[in-house]
C-alpha cells in the first residue's frame, strides 16, 4: 500500500470520525476574542464555533510561528488526568486556519498580561492547510494550557476542534456558569455582575482594586474608572472548584461641561449671540446638542443664534466617546429694542396747553429707564419719566415746533427717537373804526 494511499485513508478516517462525533455530541460554542475572556475546553466534547472575520488579535504575546493572528478565538483547558493530549482542528468549508498553544500555567487568565512568552510555547502551526493538530505532551493534573485558533483565510467558516488521541484529559467536572455585567457604564453608575444560578454552589468573585465577593450577583455602587477591567468568578460545588471565567467591565469618564457666550451684558432682541460649549474634564466629545429654549436647536460645539425679546433657558447636552453625557444650562434674558411714537403732527392755538396723552406711545417699562422731550433740538420742556406730559407754550409763542421724544433704555439695546410737528397758530386780534357824523341844530 502506497504512502499516498495511507495518507488519503487517514484523512478520510479523520473526516468520518469528526462527522460521527459531531453528529452525536457537537455543540455550537462561542469564541472569545481576548485571552482574558478565553472559553474553557473540555476533552469530552466536540467544539464548533463560527469563526469571526475582519478582526485582529491583541498585542503583547509571543505568537511564535504566527506572523499574523487574524480573527482570534481563545480557549483554555485545565488538566484533569495526566498524559498527552492531541487536539485536531478543521474548518468548514475548507479554508486556511492556524493555531498556537502556551503552557503550563497555574491559572488561565493571569498569563494573558505578560506570561505568553516564547519559552511557554507548547505547539504552533502556520501551514496553509484547513486542518491542524495541536500536541500537548505530558500534561499534569491542575496545569492550565491556553490555545489560540485563528481564521487566517478571513473567510466565513465554522471551525471544529476536539481531542483525538492521548491519555490526558481536561477537568470538566464543574464548569463556571455564564457570567456578564450591565456595562458599558459611566462614572457614578451602579455596576452589576451577573452569574447563572447553580444549585448547591458557592461563588467567589475577584476583580480590580482588590474587589471580592461571595454573592451570586454582586453590585458596586457609584462606580469609578478604577472599577473597570476584568472580573473573575469561580464556583465550588461538592468540594470541586471550577476554572475561573471572566467578564470585562467598561466604565467611561463623564464629561464636565459649561456654556460661555460672546456678550457681557443683557442680550438684545435680534442680536446674534454666539454660544460655546466647553468640556472642563478634557474627554473626547462626540456630540453637542443645544436647545435654545425657543423651539430651535443646533448640534455643534460653537453655535450662533438670534433671540426675540423674552426669557429663555438654553440647555446643552454633551456626549463623549464613552457614551457618557453631561448637561449645562444658561438663563437668558433678551430685551426688546426700545420703540416710541411721538404722535401725529397737530395744531394748537397760541397760549393753549397741549396734552400729549392722546398721541404718544411709550416703550415697555421693563426696558425703558426714562423719556425726554426736546423742542427744536435745543432744549427740553419736561423730564416726566414715563408720565404723559402736557406742553404749555409761551403766550407769545407761534409757528412750527419740532417736538422730539427720546427714550433711554436700562440695557444697551439702543435708544429711540420719534418726532412730530406741533403748529401754534396765533390768536386773531379784533379792531374797529368809526366815522363821526356832524349834526346840525335848526332853530
Amino acid at each position: 500500500m502506497s504512502r499516498k494511499y495511507l495518507k488519503q485513508t487517514t484523512i478520510i478516517f479523520r473526516l468520518l470520525l469528526i462527522f460521527s462525533l459531531w453528529l452525536f455530541s457537537s455543540n455550537m460554542y462561542s469564541q472569545a476574542g481576548l485571552c482574558e475572556s478565553s472559553e474553557p475546553f473540555c476533552t469530552s466534547d466536540v467544539y464548533t464555533f463560527p469563526a469571526s472575520t475582519n478582526t485582529s488579535s491583541q498585542p503583547g504575546p509571543d505568537y511564535g510561528c504566527l506572523s499574523t493572528q487574524p480573527n482570534p478565538a481563545w480557549y483554555h483547558m485545565r488538566i484533569g488526568v495526566s498524559g498527552d493530549i492531541n487536539i485536531y482542528m478543521e474548518s468548514s468549508p475548507l479554508v486556511d486556519i492556524d493555531f498556537i498553544c502556551w503552557g503550563p500555567f497555574t491559572d488561565p487568565y493571569t498569563p494573558c498580561t505578560a506570561q505568553l512568552t516564547g519559552d511557554k510555547i507548547v505547539d504552533c502551526s502556520y501551514s496553509g492547510n484547513p486542518t491542524e493538530d495541536c500536541y500537548i505532551p505530558s500534561g499534569l493534573v491542575g496545569e492550565y494550557y491556553i490555545l489560540l485558533i485563528t481564521n487566517y483565510s478571513n473567510q466565513p467558516c465554522d471551525i471544529t476542534f476536539q481531542k483525538t488521541s492521548g491519555t490526558g484529559e481536561t477537568d470538566c467536572g464543574i464548569v463556571t456558569p455564564p457570567i456578564s455585567n450591565n456595562g458599558p457604564l459611566c462614572e457614578g453608575d451602579t455596576l452589576k455582575l451577573y452569574a447563572d444560578f447553580v444549585a448547591g454552589a458557592t461563588y467567589s468573585w475577584t476583580g480590580p482594586v482588590s474587589f471580592s465577593s461571595t454573592q451570586q450577583n454582586p453590585i458596586i455602587l457609584n462606580s469609578t474608572l478604577a472599577n473597570a477591567g476584568y472580573y473573575y468568578l469561580e464556583i465550588t460545588e461538592g468540594g470541586n472548584t471550577s476554572p475561573p471565567d471572566s467578564t470585562l467591565v467598561e466604565i467611561s469618564a463623564v464629561p464636565d461641561i459649561s456654556i460661555t457666550i460672546d456678550v457681557n451684558d443683557t442680550i438684545c432682541s435680534n442680536e446674534l449671540v454666539t454660544f460655546t460649549g466647553n468640556d472642563i474634564s478634557g474627554t473626547t466629545i462626540t456630540s453637542w446638542d443645544w436647545d435654545f429654549g425657543d423651539g430651535n436647536s443646533a448640534a455643534n460645539q460653537i453655535v450662533s443664534h438670534y433671540y426675540t425679546g423674552g426669557y429663555y433657558n438654553c440647555v446643552l447636552i454633551a456626549t463623549n466617546d464613552g457614551g457618557c453625557s453631561d448637561t449645562a444650562s444658561m438663563f437668558i434674558k433678551v430685551s426688546d429694542e426700545l420703540s416710541v411714537t411721538a404722535g401725529s403732527d397737530d395744531t394748537i392755538c397760541q397760549g393753549a396747553p397741549y396734552d400729549f396723552a392722546n398721541s404718544i406711545i411709550l416703550p415697555d417699562t421693563t426696558n425703558c429707564d426714562s423719556v425726554l422731550w426736546v423742542t427744536n433740538g435745543i432744549g427740553t420742556f419736561d423730564n416726566p419719566g414715563l408720565i404723559h406730559p402736557t406742553y404749555f407754550p409761551d403766550v407769545n409763542e407761534t409757528g412750527d415746533l419740532e417736538m422730539s421724544l427720546i427714550a433711554y433704555g436700562y440695557y444697551p439695546c439702543g435708544n429711540d427717537t420719534s418726532t412730530m410737528i406741533l403748529t401754534i397758530d396765533s390768536v386773531p386780534t379784533g379792531s374797529f373804526t368809526y366815522i363821526p357824523v356832524d349834526t346840525c341844530c335848526v332853530d
